[in-house]
Order: structure tokens, then C-alpha cells, then sequence
């Protein structure tokens, strides 16, 4: 049976001598716990404190290329993280990948993957909205560059809200470079 393992370390200390050519960190305190075990390959996990919980969410399928999965949410609430109930599950008719959970402004907000990039939120923790797709704006390569891009299809990586509100994320997409020769 395979398990998904919630770890927290704390705290992180890095040395000055063991900086070059690679940090090396030291972690003192180390907290692990089985938090979800049905049997299925669950992995690329993400977690997040919002409000009074913290949501972990991940891909359930049968094995790591399965060609088909869901994406599943549980919680914990922030003081006990001893019991974790299933919130949420989404699936798409193409493999669901990457999940990310985050606050959206107090609501709990998942994007995923499948083909495209899909989102779902909910107020509460547990009524959750219909999976949507995500609107994203592909910053252009500047002029003279000699970069274009092959696909505007993206696969999003860590998202995170900027200064301005705004939330942000690196993206994989296809973008294709000419070296000097043309």
C-alpha cells in the first residue's frame, strides 16, 4: 500500500563554508506523518494553510504513468493535523496532473493540469466549484529577441501573488530561439 507522507522541517540553517559551489542545508527538526493511504499511487503533492485548515492536494491514479487519475484535496484542521478527510475530487478525460493549492484571497484554490490548465475554488473547504479553465496572459518575448513561441500551451509551477494582487507563476511552454546564423 503506498502512502503519502506529509513532512515539516523546522528550523533550516545553512552554513557559510558549505554555500559554494552548493548550499547545503542542515535540518535539526523533523516531523513526518502518513497523512492519506488507499492504496494508489499518490503523488506530486501540494499543501497550503488557509484559514484554520491546511488542504494538501495531489494526483491519485494507479500507478505513476497511468493514463488516467484524479486530483484529490483532503484537510486537517491547523491544530490537530492528525485527521485528514477527502474534500474534493476532480478529473478531466485526460490525465489530471500538478495540482496546486494556494489562498485566493481566504478561498481555497486548486489548478491542475490536463491538456490545459484548470482551476476550481471554494469558500469553505468543502462546496467546491465546477472545474474551470484558467484564463492566463503569455508575456511576449521582447522585440528583436529572435524568440517565438511554438505553442501557447502551458503547464503551470508555483503560483504566487505579486505585490499587486496579481498572482503569478512560471510556466513550461513551447518557445523556440534562432541562434545569429537566422
Amino acid at each position: 500500500m503506498k502512502k503519502l507522507l506529509f513532512a515539516l522541517a523546522l528550523p533550516v540553517s545553512i552554513c557559510a563554508q558549505d554555500i559554494a559551489p552548493f548550499p547545503k542545508a542542515l535540518v535539526h527538526n523533523v516531523w513526518v506523518q502518513s497523512i492519506w493511504a488507499d492504496g494508489k499511487h499518490n503523488g506530486f503533492p501540494g499543501i497550503a494553510q488557509v484559514g484554520d485548515y491546511y488542504y494538501v492536494t495531489f494526483r491519485s491514479g494507479d500507478g505513476h504513468g497511468s493514463e488516467k487519475s484524479d486530483i484529490v484535496v483532503i484537510r486537517s484542521a491547523a491544530k490537530d493535523r492528525k485527521k485528514w478527510e477527502k474534500v474534493a475530487s476532480f478529473t478531466r478525460d485526460h490525465d489530471c496532473r500538478d495540482p496546486l493549492v494556494f489562498d485566493n484571497h481566504g478561498k481555497v484554490q486548486v489548478v491542475f493540469h490536463s491538456k490545459e490548465d484548470f482551476y476550481s475554488q471554494s469558500a469553505d473547504g468543502v462546496t467546491w466549484s465546477e472545474p474551470r479553465e484558467l484564463e492566463t496572459e503569455f508575456v511576449q518575448p521582447p522585440p528583436g529577441s529572435r524568440l517565438t513561441f511554438t505553442s501557447q500551451r502551458r503547464w503551470l509551477f508555483r503560483i504566487r501573488r505579486g505585490p499587486d494582487g496579481a498572482f503569478y507563476s512560471l510556466g513550461r511552454c513551447g518557445i523556440h530561439g534562432k541562434d545569429s546564423r537566422g
